[in-house]
């Protein structure tokens, strides 16, 4: 392993490669001062001063050569390592259920035989986390040209490389789908689980058409959905952005969140753009407001924030009650 110097003694290390360079600099300027008659006068009547200089100056430098040259040391193996950590396969190469062809440049987890418990581990080509494939390959029915594979987690990626169909919904070509798995099943794709991708166009779920790039999540109940960036959707008679939505494996609609794409009056409520408006029951929208725009009875002015949310009933916006947000106004995908 490379060692890595602490920030003093590379200070330290950098104003002796700096005095190195400027004793160099000295040395070679009194070199060409010689080209003039007085300065060549003035050394020749003194020879021991000339050459006493000459020494000292070349001992000035010499500590700072030496660890400019142990710099360029280390930089050129650590170009050699990573460049070892990132060849190209010369033959096709078989891990697991895998098959990575020829032409692929790959990226290796470790070169070390022994981990950190100096405990015999995968090293080398046995250790691919990474390909670029030269060549598309079929993966779990899937025609691939890339895969991630990350050591000691819980996932694998492959990139599709045209539109291609999983569990019914189409996901786009160029992205990545990811699946669950288990740390051992690294290189067995047939104990990978399917987890999410971005969609293609054309698929329609709950009542719409998601737009190109949304994305889908397998869940245990079924399926969680979120539309694209920057897409509006008209869903439930309103326009709404940032739409997630939440399916059964059956199709059915569970539940869904948004936020307004424009104001909206709801009974005697008038709500902002940006509002998140969810239905976590038939028949009711639960609204909450931004937190620098407030909800504003229409009537009476009394105004409604962040730390609240109403409730309405959907086909008249009658105020159910208004009652505590006990989350902030924002969504984790995860």
């Amino acid at each position: 392993m490379i060692p890595v110097p602490n920030p003093t003694g590379l200070l330290l290390a950098s104003l002796l490669v700096l005095l190195a360079w400027l004793a160099l600099a000295a040395l070679a300027g009194g070199l060409l001062s010689l080209a003039w008659p007085r300065p060549s006068r003035y050394w020749r009547q003194r020879p021991w001063r000339a050459v006493i200089c000459g020494l000292l100056l070349v001992a000035l430098s010499l500590p700072g050569l030496l660890i400019q040259h142990e710099f360029r040391q280390i930089e050129t193996e650590q170009n050699a390592r990573q460049a070892a950590l990132h060849p190209t396969l010369s033959e096709p190469l078989t891990l697991g259920e895998l098959t990575l062809p020829a032409g692929s440049r790959v990226t290796l987890n470790t070169l070390e035989p022994l981990d950190w418990q100096q405990q015999p581990q995968a090293h080398g080509l046995q250790s691919i986390k990474e390909a670029e494939l030269s060549e598309p390959i079929e993966v779990l029915g899937l025609r691939i040209d890339a895969l991630d594979l990350p050591p000691n987690h819980y996932f694998s990626r492959v990139r599709l490389v045209a539109d291609q169909a999983l569990e019914g919904w189409q996901c786009a070509a160029g992205e990545w789908a990811e699946f669950a798995r288990e740390i051992e099943a690294q290189y067995r794709p047939s104990q990978w689980r399917w987890k999410h991708c971005q969609l293609a166009a054309g698929n329609q779920r709950g009542g719409l058409d998601w737009p190109a790039g949304s994305l889908v999540k397998r869940e245990i109940y079924g399926w969680r959905l979120r539309a694209a960036d920057n897409s509006e959707l008209s869903f439930d008679g309103l326009l709404l952005r940032s739409l997630e939505m939440s399916l059964s494996n059956d199709g059915e609609l569970l539940g869904w969140s948004g936020a307004l794409a424009r104001p909206l009056t709801l009974g005697e409520w008038q709500h902002a753009a940006g509002t998140r408006i969810s239905q976590d029951q038939p028949g009711h929208w639960l609204l909450t407001p931004q937190l620098k725009e407030p909800s504003r009875h229409t009537g009476n002015g009394r105004q409604v924030g962040n730390a609240e949310q109403l409730r309405q009933r959907t086909a008249d916006g009658y105020l159910l009650g208004i009652q505590a947000n006990p989350w902030p106004d924002t969504f984790i995908w995860d």
